[in-house]
């Protein structure tokens, strides 16, 4: 490993045994002192060079270091799953999906369809971003992405990086990160029909047509559920209640394609969709007849990619996106009216970037962002924009000599200006990380960042509360951990252990009236450890994996005197809980997997009083699928059995989740003949 430092001076280059041109020692010295930005993915293009990408025949991961890099010498805590481990699993969502990973929480509010956030490491949803094909989710109104509204339609792969990236990517991304991406455009035609307990049904289907140098895949998914069922919970022994008025529908339709020429290559996406679900509040109220969300949104992302030489690859990616959430509550009425509240989103942006490889020494990225986001609703004061602009660099540097070292130096300048009251912040975000590899089989890394959050549009400008002289949070994350690749038989190890140190926590207090506002009052520490086993034995048949964490996620401070709430673990955050999972593939057209999931004790109020306190429990969902050829076509039904156990339990208080259920799925794939570019 060669790639450390070899620009800085001939001296070391020679020392590094790694050919130094004056270019390259200018460039580096440029990147090491000027802030420039790179773009999200620029590294996802397939170039021949293989040390630019590293095209090896072992796993390559890019969210971690926005570089395509070999999952054992990724600085950070990472997992990765692939459509083919997704669909043998108990799954129809990203929400599903991001519930099997270590350190991740989703907070569900119900049954299919209901809200599910993701939160990292106990700090909350609105400290994690998740893009989709190049586009940034997170909105500026509220920060946070219900991850059961994104299906898992032909999603190829999903990647999951933990910790601080605000060096990266900028604001909010304080816990971590989800990149999701689109699998290739390969079968010609899929057509997928299910149905299920408590009125769950699902069809979808996609055709893709096109040549081995320019494609398109035209997809559609229609899904809804009446969700009512019969629950009982452990806070009420005394009877069984009917969880009504929760039912959902969701579309969407999707257009994808690529197109290569010569040395460049461009890639769209662009998706249109929308859900209606109902809404009828905590099982302890009587009820909001006629409550309702409906949220629509549309989005279109480009991705031109061009080879400049063996050495360098140039991206572009401009992204728009719009989204509309409404809530409708006949039943509740404020100034005389009935609730009745819509908020419209509206975002653009581009991003550049520049990547560049050094010989076998060092590679560099970097380029620069700009965006806009606004948003018009009646409950926020005028029409808040955000105009938002950045430059960063990072660096994959690396030392061959004893011992062996890889380093991932990142630094982000961040400017935003808000609107209708005048705000500017400037943010100089910093990261390093660098991996050991001790052996073949051990590599130890280390990571510490620098990164921020700025307020939401709703925390600033909403019109019964807002509070227009927040400050933007700020967060020191560090973590260390090793890896210990499989061997004899013996499974994978990861271990982490993390330290999140958040300052400026914005919390909603009670303010005049009726009215909360938001204020920076707390001082929040993460930490624990994050651990996880995986390996497969019997030639393959048997796949398992197992993970736990432990997480102190307490805030420090006592935000007044005789504060309750000082050294108190946030709301919903276990302290331990884990996932298990097991896969059988006696043969090749048949699977079965079981995933048990584990939640500790939490509580649901910021005192952890005893009566908000919520047991822990236990989930098992179990799946079967089996495919067959027919009719010049592959077949596959897939039986999934959840809540297997028939458990009682919420994951919010008052949100009551489903009792056993089950779904049926029949799909059918027409082979591909040539390949998608």
């Amino acid at each position: 490993m060669r790639r450390v430092f070899c620009s800085l001076s001939s001296a070391v280059g020679a020392q590094l045994r790694c050919p130094v041109s004056p270019s390259a020692r200018n460039v580096f010295l440029l990147v090491s002192t000027v802030v420039v930005m790179t773009s999200r993915s620029g590294a996802q293009a397939s170039m021949p060079d293989d040390s630019l990408l590293y095209l090896l025949d072992r796993e390559v991961v890019v969210t971690a270091t926005r570089m395509p890099t070999p999952f054992e010498r990724v600085p950070a805590a990472t997992e990765v799953f692939h459509t083919e481990e997704i669909g043998r699993m108990p799954a129809r969502s990203v929400a599903d999906v991001l519930g099997m990973t270590t350190g991740v929480a989703v907070r569900v509010y119900g049954a299919e369809g209901s809200l599910r956030l993701a939160s990292f490491r106990g700090l909350g949803p609105e400290y994690t971003v998740i893009y989709f094909n190049g586009v940034r989710m997170n909105d500026a109104q509220s920060g946070v992405v219900d991850v059961g509204r994104i299906a898992l339609l032909n999603v190829g792969r999903i990647e999951i990086a933990r910790g601080g990236y605000g060096a990266l990517y900028g604001g909010d991304a304080l816990g971590g990160i989800v990149d999701i991406r689109s699998g290739p455009l390969s079968s010609p035609l899929t057509l997928r029909a299910g149905g299920g307990s408590f009125g769950w049904k699902s069809m979808d289907g996609s055709v893709a047509f096109g040549s081995a140098s320019a494609r398109l895949r035209l997809s559609a998914l229609y899904e809804d559920a009446r969700n009512d069922f019969r629950f009982t919970v452990p806070r009420a022994p005394y009877g069984e209640f009917r969880r009504t008025g929760s039912g959902s529908i969701a579309r969407r339709v999707t257009a994808e394609g690529n197109a290569l020429s010569g040395a460049s290559a461009l890639s769209v996406h662009a998706t249109v969709g929308n859900s209606v679900t109902g809404v009828p509040g905590a099982f302890t109220q009587a009820g909001r007849p006629g409550a309702e969300q409906r949220d629509a949104d549309a989005s279109l992302a480009l991705q031109l990619r061009h080879q400049l030489d063996p050495a360098t690859l140039l991206e572009v990616v401009p992204s728009a996106r719009f989204a509309r959430e409404e809530y409708r509550d006949p039943a509740t009425v404020l100034a005389g009216l009935p609730i009745d509240s819509r908020y419209d989103n509206a975002s653009a942006g581009v991003i550049a970037s520049l990547l560049r490889s050094f010989g076998d020494c060092a590679r560099v990225l970097g380029g620069i962002e700009a965006g806009f986001a606004s948003l018009a609703s009646a409950d926020i004061a005028g029409v808040p924009r955000r105009l938002s602009g950045a430059l960063f660099t990072s660096a994959e540097l690396r030392w061959n000599g004893l011992p062996a070292l890889t380093f991932f130096p990142a630094l982000r300048y961040d400017h935003l200006d808000d609107a209708p009251v005048h705000r500017t912040l400037d943010v100089l975000s910093p990261s390093i990380g660098a991996v050991w590899d001790a052996s073949n089989v051990l590599s130890v890394r280390a990571r510490i960042s620098r990164g921020f959050r700025s307020p939401t549009f709703n925390q600033l400008f909403w019109r019964q509360g807002g509070n227009p002289l927040l400050r933007p949070e700020y967060s020191t994350s560090v973590e260390t951990g090793l890896r210990i690749a499989s061997r004899a038989g013996l499974p994978d190890l990861d271990v982490t252990l993390f330290r999140h140190d958040l300052t400026d926590k914005i919390v909603w207090m009670p303010g005049a009236g009726y009215f909360w506002t938001p204020k920076n009052i707390q001082h929040v520490l993460s930490q624990g450890v994050e651990a996880r086993a995986s390996g497969e034995t019997l030639g393959g048949m048997l796949r398992y994996a197992a993970g736990a964490q432990w997480t102190s996620a307490v805030k420090r401070n006592s935000s007044f005197p005789g504060d309750a709430t000082a050294g108190k673990q946030l709301v919903y955050t276990p302290l331990f809980s884990g996932t298990a999972s097991v896969e059988v593939l006696p043969v090749s057209r048949l699977s079965c997997s079981v995933l048990a999931r584990y939640t500790g004790e939490r509580y649901s109020s910021e005192t952890n009083d005893a009566a908000s306190r919520l047991d822990g429990f236990v989930t098992v969902d179990a799946a079967a699928s089996v495919s067959v050829d027919a009719m010049s076509a592959a077949w596959t039904l897939k039986a999934e059995l959840l809540n297997v156990l028939d458990a009682s339990y919420e994951v919010i208080a008052f949100y009551p989740m489903p009792p056993r259920a089950f779904r049926l799925s029949l799909t059918m794939l027409l082979p591909s003949k040539d390949t998608a570019p």
